[in-house]
């Protein structure tokens, strides 16, 4: 299996990068909560290089149905960004934000059947989504990254995923992929964070997260 990744990650590396995705992910949740006042849950981010064809199933499932929010971040550490929902929490999403009654997802819906606010809204929610956690992996790195607007698609998670990893993996077999599930405390909506590093930066994201380690360890020594 070659791995679009330089080498084999160690422990140190991957706990590195689990917990920087874990403060990006925790704090691009309370963003979320605050615009859909549903508090969200995080799980602990899970790194792994996975075959190409396995990635769909942290979804749920190549033919699951998910409504998938898409944004590249560029900068110092690029990779792809992918928030799915399930169909129904997308729906309780945006009969909050934008509808008296409830909203019914459930199926194949064609992007067509949602109004330009709903299509709006959920923009938004990727927008916010994506600025934030670029944001707190920028401050962790120390370097400016960026979000390209997001694209919204409602389809089978196969599809969605394989849009990203055809040009992303550049013919490899397999991706790194560090995943979260976004969870409310009423289990009203799930949903999935996925972070694929590109492999060409991902030595100077590591890079990165390890300087600023460090350099916050001898801060705390120097000051104790």
């Amino acid at each position: 299996m070659r791995l679009a990744v330089p080498g084999e990650l160690g422990a140190a590396e991957i706990e590195t990068l689990k917990a920087a995705s874990r403060a990006s992910a925790r704090r691009a949740g309370a963003a979320v909560a605050r615009l859909t006042g549903f508090p969200l849950s995080l799980t602990v981010p899970d790194v792994r290089a996975l075959p190409v064809d396995q990635v769909p199933y942290l979804l749920g499932g190549v033919e699951t149905q998910v409504v998938a929010l898409h944004l590249s971040i560029t900068g110092g550490s690029c990779g792809e960004l992918l928030a799915a929902l399930d169909p129904e929490s997308a729906a309780r999403i945006l009969t909050a934000l934008v509808s008296t009654e409830p909203l019914a997802l459930a199926g194949p819906t064609p992007l067509e059947q949602l109004s330009d606010l709903q299509r709006s809204c959920l923009l938004e929610l990727g927008n916010i989504l994506g600025a934030t956690y670029a944001s707190v992996l920028g401050d962790l790195t120390r370097s400016s990254l960026r979000t390209s607007p997001p694209t919204l698609a409602m389809d089978m998670a196969g599809a969605v995923t394989e849009q990203i990893l055809v040009e992303m993996t550049r013919g490899h077999d397999a991706a790194l992929v560090i995943a979260t599930e976004l969870v409310s405390r009423s289990r009203e909506v799930r949903g999935h964070l996925l972070h694929l590093p590109d492999p060409a930066t991902l030595t100077a994201l590591l890079s990165g997260l390890r300087d600023a380690s460090s350099s916050t360890a001898s801060t705390g020594l120097a000051g104790s």
